[in-house]
């Protein structure tokens, strides 16, 4: 990873090497990965207003590790980014809060109202697809609702918490129409106010994993109510009520569900909810925002990847051209889309040669010697630079046959009319893997005699007769002599 100089021209969204390009390099397990995660420590060293500058005091770079559990956070940014499943996952579970309802100012209507809490939904999706817009619902302003908050369309809905008003009695409701195939649970609902305007309603919790948000506590006489805690009270906390013309409390965030806002008393505010998704508190003065919502994605990164391989050995007869071996496979795990090949001599290696369907291919140079070849075969998932274990394989060369260069028969004369025993014999030439001598009568390859070497056949001859040798193995029949 290297740094460089980028002109500096006083804009702050700009990075500037003071000292030039820095090269920092990276851990052995990073390389070929797709997915990295940075590190970094930096202190500010100056902020004059007209430029930041950062001094860089610790840096490192992780690769993910085969089997991982990653988990992928959205917050609302007021953009629908989308999802693309990664490579080789097979699984996500995704966890969806709403937005909080905002609090309203009550100071004519008896009290501020707490906004009601967003709800939650969990869903475990196997049958992938994708890619899936994902919208984070945004908390609600001064007596609004929330948005929900969705993925994939109606896969996993988080319903939003709705704003206090003065329309209805008590604060607003608790997200409650959630879809999630998991479990769901819905946000709690605002407090009302005291009834007399000097006291506003606590937020509603955020709905969790372990159940429904808390409810926000209606606001006692010249006191704000409590905020509700998210997650059935095991998410985060809810504000306490204000007092003495003081706001109320701000809620807890809590990665299990926002704790609802404390309502303020008096001529004060109610406070903002907590992340993700509490409601905000109800005040004389003013209401809270709702916290926005979040959603989180889970899946696990596959293991090692391994192929099944039919045989570890192939052969291929020796060829003055270039050719090609191959070695096929029946099955793989883990993905794999390379492979590599690192022979010990002979057979140039193979690196990352594309895995498409069996057999695997390996290319064999002209005239290479006959004989046995041994490599190491490994499999890679290249989304993440996962290798599989070592497989031994074997490549044999097949010598051919070149023809003999002479043929006997013994006796070479014989008489007229009369059963004779003659033996033959071939010699010369090279006799190529599973070679043996074939003869025959007529011409070369005309009627067989029989095959050995030698070959003793009994014969009564009327004419002269001529023999014909030639070697026939598993790669090549040669000419006859």
């Amino acid at each position: 990873v290297t740094f460089t100089d980028v002109p500096a021209n006083n804009n702050l969204s700009t990075w500037a090497l003071v000292n030039g390009g820095v090269r920092i390099n990276l851990p052995s397990n990073a390389a070929g990965v797709s997915n990295l995660c940075f590190q970094w420590r930096h202190t500010i060293i100056n902020n004059s207003g007209t430029y930041i500058a950062y001094r860089l005091d610790d840096f490192s770079v992780q690769g993910n590790s085969p089997g991982d559990l990653i988990t992928e956070n959205f917050s609302y940014t007021g953009s629908k980014p989308t999802f693309t499943v990664p490579n080789c996952v097979t699984s996500l579970t995704v966890e969806a809060w709403g937005g909080g309802g905002g609090g309203f100012n009550g100071s004519n209507s008896g009290g501020g109202k707490g906004g009601g809490g967003g709800g939650y939904a969990k869903s475990t999706i196997t049958n992938l697809a994708g890619p899936y817009t994902v919208v984070v619902g945004q908390g609600g302003g001064e007596h609004s609702d929330g948005k929900a908050t969705t993925f994939g369309g109606s896969l996993v809905v988080a319903d939003y918490g709705r704003g206090g008003t003065d329309v209805i009695s008590g604060g607003g409701a608790g997200g409650a129409s959630n879809t999630g195939n998991v479990t769901t649970s819905n946000g709690g609902n605002g407090g009302d106010g005291n009834g007399t305007g000097d006291g506003g309603g606590g937020g509603g919790g955020a709905g969790g994993k372990d159940g429904a948000g808390k409810v926000g506590a209606d606001a006692p006489d010249n006191i704000g109510g409590a905020g509700g805690a998210g997650d059935n009270g095991t998410g985060g906390a809810g504000g306490a009520g204000g007092s003495s013309n003081s706001d109320g409390s701000i809620g807890s965030d809590n990665v299990l569900g926002g704790g609802g806002v404390g309502g303020g008393d008096n001529s004060a505010n109610g406070g903002n909810g907590g992340l993700p998704g509490a409601g905000g508190g109800g005040g004389e003065n003013g209401g809270g925002s709702g916290g926005n919502g979040a959603i989180k994605i889970s899946y696990t990164l596959p293991e090692n990847p391994t192929i099944s391989l039919s045989s570890t050995s192939t052969s291929t007869c020796y060829s003055a051209s270039a050719q090609n071996a191959s070695i096929a496979y029946t099955a793989t795990s883990g993905c794999p889309d390379k492979y590599s090949i690192d022979f010990t001599s002979g057979i140039s290696d193979v690196t990352d040669a594309s895995l498409s369907a069996s057999p695997i291919t390996i290319p064999i140079l002209a005239e290479l010697a006959a004989g046995e070849y041994s490599g190491i075969l490994t499999v890679k998932n290249s989304s993440y630079g996962f290798v599989s274990s070592n497989y031994t394989v074997t490549v044999t060369i097949i010598a051919n046959s070149t023809s003999p260069t002479n043929a006997v028969a013994s006796p070479s004369s014989v008489c007229s009319g009369v059963a004779t025993n003659i033996t033959l014999t071939a010699s010369g030439g090279t006799m190529g893997t599973g070679a043996v001598v074939q003869w025959y009568t007529g011409s070369c390859g005309g009627t067989l005699v029989g095959t050995g070497n030698p070959l003793t056949i009994s014969q009564t001859f009327s004419s002269a007769t001529t023999y014909y040798a030639r070697y026939s193995g598993d790669c090549n029949e040669t000419s006859c002599v």
